[in-house]
């Protein structure tokens, strides 16, 4: 990316929250964690630049500031913003944990900017918050609890979100009461389970939402390290989907139709990756795979 590059980037990132906010929302949240592109520019793995976007953190983070208050100043003072950032990339050479304390002093120093901020960790390649939970954070249910607390010692302005795992009250109520640390909960695929899930669990309707998805069929589960996050990405995009067409989350979908559909959608009825005779040989197959994925995701 050249300068104007970045500059433009900015740019879009601020119009987008603008349109958001005129659309209705409340507010935005920045991605910069799991490997996106704000939090490619913080890793020092990724971002290999030597001029005023690279080096340094004090460099390395000019673009995600730059781009908050591009954000800030589009979306106006009333407007909620946030941002999801790593507490650490979990690669070698890549962000740590005192790379982001020294974000979040500089966030929590600059007033008016941010509205909260949430604590997550690890990218698709190493991707600490789909792993297997040790016992320790399976009692919690959050795997950043540890950081936010480290956080807090050096952030006293900005409200703390903590995700990561959080699927019953008691696992929420825990984070909450037992730590000054924690002031928001944050949870992302139990909506996509139960678009009501904050409403149910306050007025306790039930006490948790399991939103496993299937196991990894046995076929891939050589492969199950590489495959996990994928199979969890696209099981409850799946479900989202669903949602947008108007129909109900489905907890026993299955994972080989939100799998396979959009890899077929996007590849093989592409004329531009596929020659028409592949097309026609593949045809009644891949009509048939489609058409059973789409019966069973819709």
């Amino acid at each position: 990316m050249t300068r104007e590059d970045v500059l433009d980037v900015a740019d879009r990132f601020a119009a987008s929250a603008k349109l958001a906010v005129e659309a209705g929302f409340h507010g935005v949240q920045l991605h910069a964690a799991h490997g996106y592109l704000l939090a490619q520019f913080l890793s020092p793995r990724t971002n290999q630049r030597t001029d005023e976007w690279g080096g340094s953190l004090e460099n390395r983070k000019r673009f995600l500031f730059l781009t908050l208050e591009k954000t800030r100043a589009a979306m106006g003072g009333k407007a909620v913003l946030g941002i999801k950032i790593n507490s650490a990339d979990f690669q070698r050479g890549g962000f740590s944990n005192e790379d982001c304390v020294e974000v979040l002093k500089s966030l929590d120093a600059s007033a008016g900017l941010l509205d909260f901020v949430e604590i997550s960790g690890g990218t698709y390649k190493n991707s600490e918050f789909v792993k297997p939970k040790y016992k320790s954070s399976a009692e919690r249910e959050s795997f950043f609890l540890g950081f936010c607390v480290t956080a807090r010692k050096h952030i006293a302005r900005l409200p703390i979100m903590c995700t990561g795992g959080f699927r019953s009250a008691a696992g929420m109520r825990h984070a909450l009461s037992t730590t000054s640390a924690v002031d928001i909960i944050g949870v992302a695929r139990p909506l996509a389970v139960d678009p009501d899930f904050a409403k149910n669990i306050i007025n306790e309707k039930y006490a948790e939402c399991v939103t496993c998805p299937p196991p990894i069929p046995l076929v891939l589960r050589p492969f199950a390290h590489a495959v996990s996050a994928i199979f969890q990405s696209v099981w409850h995009q799946a479900q989202i989907k669903r949602i947008a067409n108007g129909v109900a989350p489905d907890p026993n979908l299955g994972v080989w139709g939100p799998l396979l559909y959009p890899m077929i959608q996007t590849y093989y009825w592409d004329p531009q990756k596929n020659p028409i005779v592949a097309q026609i040989i593949c045809g009644a197959m891949i009509g048939g795979l489609c058409y059973f994925a789409q019966k069973k995701m819709f």
